[in-house]
């Protein structure tokens, strides 16, 4: 008797296609069994074949993410070496220069403040007549004469800040030499030179120079500030190997 090898349902004679799933009937279902094995066969032969091929591809993945670890590593080395140069980047700001820009904004914001308090005083005892209105007039006075007394007071400040920074220059100056002369003398750069002949790139050899050069100011000067150490370095590197 034929049978749907879909349905399981078996059937009489002279029908050749199932009517419920229209699957094209089987003389028995052990035939079907025998017509699925070799699909089967087949099916494991592909698995078999995508295993054999997967050490490869792991292998090409293996290679894959060693470049991209390798492109990674070149890339933080730029980032390490633009990082190691803005630390080495002189920051400091010289009393001369803090002594000229403090000494500018101190007599522009004085001079304002004492202008402003001045033409304040004449709008008061109306020698500079202005029509406001009578309850106005005070806030506006109050706001204005608060406004040009901090002027004043901070233009008094700069002024006196500036002179100590006046007192620091000659002093720092003299400091600065000193420990540049020391730097670039003979005995310090014969140090130097070995340290800075020793390593394989310009770059680290940038990097080993200034870091010894780090080593010896903060032994003779312990209390040295950071970015006062770093610009004595670069002007004493460039004496040195750039001049």
């Amino acid at each position: 008797m034929p049978w749907c090898p879909k349905c399981k349902t078996e059937y009489i004679e002279g029908i050749e296609v199932c009517a419920d799933c229209h699957t094209p009937l089987v003389a028995s279902l052990e035939e079907d069994k025998t017509q699925e094995e070799p699909a089967k066969d087949k099916v494991s032969d592909g698995e078999k074949d995508l295993d054999d091929q997967s050490p490869d591809n792991e292998d090409e993945i293996a290679d894959k993410d060693t470049d991209k670890q390798e492109d990674e590593e070149e890339e933080l080395t730029e980032e390490d070496l633009s990082r190691k140069l803005r630390e080495h980047t002189a920051t400091y700001v010289r009393p001369e220069e803090k002594y000229s820009d403090t000494r500018s904004s101190g007599y522009m914001l004085t001079i304002l403040g004492a202008a402003g308090l001045i033409v304040l005083l004449l709008i008061i005892t109306d020698v500079i007549h202005l029509s406001l209105d009578p309850v106005m007039q005070y806030i506006f006075y109050g706001v204005l004469a608060v406004l040009f007394v901090v002027f004043l007071v901070m233009g008094i400040s700069s002024l006196k800040k500036a002179g100590e920074y006046k007192k620091r220059m000659t002093s720092e100056k003299e400091s600065f030499q000193n420990l540049l002369d020391w730097l670039c003398s003979d005995e310090q750069k014969t140090r130097l030179d070995r340290c800075h002949d020793g390593e394989t790139s310009p770059e680290e050899a940038y990097f080993a120079c200034q870091e010894l050069m780090k080593q010896m100011l903060l032994q003779k000067e312990p209390d040295i500030k950071e970015e006062y150490m770093n610009y004595i370095i670069e002007k004493a590197y460039n004496q040195l190997y750039e001049s």
